[in-house]
């Protein structure tokens, strides 16, 4: 009987805290929509009649942390994004724009008490989709997209790869968005002639980050294509993951870069980039500096940066280390981050 009472209580006070939330102007409860995923946004419309047609003007459509692993699974989630992107009352389906897109997907085995869905199967099945989505969004001056679809290992989502029927390809609406800033692509390859049409297209980019970015070449080609990258004018805020054999070439074409993150080495050249003289301001090494061979990357850094203003390492060690090098910047601070 208490039990009960506490519930009541509890439930009426809810509804109370609701109703006080309900009476926010639109835009304030627009900023608290925007803070939750796309899914969490639709939920709150059955809270009340206020609330039922807020999220449909929300310009963030995120669905992060999707986890699939079963065929109905998979359907409720293609059923979830279609509702969201082809409601003529949404964002997309009006005439408002889309500032980011956001897909983060897991595909992966069921529980075995139900049996084993083939997650590969899964993953076939909505990468088709995926296509439709982009260029519903892109149609409304998109600026952030992010796509990471996964199978809880390494597989790259591939632009020019046909004959491999697992891999989604991309629509060259992406290569062609004159609005895109920001473009987030996990686990993603490009080979053949392709890349240069996605190099192209985020050179007008501010923010990037390749993760896994691979530049393929045939066996009739004898220097890798390192002139057909383009320069990134814009480009402010750059990380280069897994063994970026271009860093140099990369940096080299990105004059006004003030940001850096990188998790791979590469080797010293005679030529200082550009960025390092006049812009670099910040740089987050995430590999061990433990080899004299990797010291030799933040010392480089550390003597061309005359703009630097701090560089984040991992351990005090490490620290202790680099204080030693000389600095081109006076101003530059040695930070330590375990969790970089």
């Amino acid at each position: 009987m208490q039990r009960q009472k506490r519930r009541r209580r509890s439930s009426k006070a809810s509804l109370a805290v609701a109703d006080k939330i309900s009476r926010l102007p639109d835009d304030v409860l627009h900023y608290i929509l925007s803070l939750v995923s796309t899914k969490e946004a639709v939920a709150t419309s059955i809270l009340s009649k206020r609330w039922n047609n807020l999220w449909l003007s929300l310009p963030n459509i995120d669905f992060n942390n999707i986890k699939i692993d079963s065929i109905e699974s998979n359907s409720k989630f293609i059923d979830s994004v279609y509702s969201v992107l082809v409601s003529p009352d949404t964002a997309i389906g009006g005439s408002h724009f889309i500032n980011r897109f956001c897909l983060d997907v897991q595909f992966r085995n069921g529980n075995p008490l139900y049996g084993y869905d083939n997650p590969h199967l899964l993953y076939k099945r909505s990468c088709h989709n995926v296509v439709k989505w982009v260029n519903l969004v892109v149609q409304r001056r998109l600026k952030y997209l992010r796509l990471n679809l996964r199978l809880g290992y390494d597989l790259h989502l591939d632009v020019d790869d046909y004959d491999n029927s697992y891999l989604p390809k991309l629509p060259i609406t992406i290569f062609t968005c004159r609005t895109l800033v920001s473009l987030d692509l996990h686990h993603f390859s490009v080979k053949g002639v392709c890349y240069r049409f996605l190099l192209k297209a985020l050179s007008t980019s501010n923010s990037l980050r390749l993760d896994t970015f691979k530049l393929y070449r045939s066996i009739y080609q004898p220097q890798p294509p390192y002139d057909d990258i383009p320069i990134f004018q814009n480009l402010i805020y750059l990380e280069l993951c897994n063994r970026w054999r271009l860093v140099v070439q990369v940096l080299h074409h990105c004059p006004k870069l003030q940001n850096l993150k990188l998790y791979t080495v590469w080797v010293i050249c005679e030529f200082v980039p550009q960025c390092l003289l006049s812009h670099l301001r910040t740089c987050t090494l995430r590999f061990s500096l433990i080899r004299p061979s990797k010291r030799m990357i933040a010392k480089y850094i550390l003597k061309n940066a005359n703009f630097l203003q701090c560089m984040t390492i991992s351990s005090e060690c490490e620290k202790s280390i680099l204080s030693q090098f000389p600095k081109a910047s006076a101003t530059c601070q040695l930070l330590v981050n375990a969790n970089i």
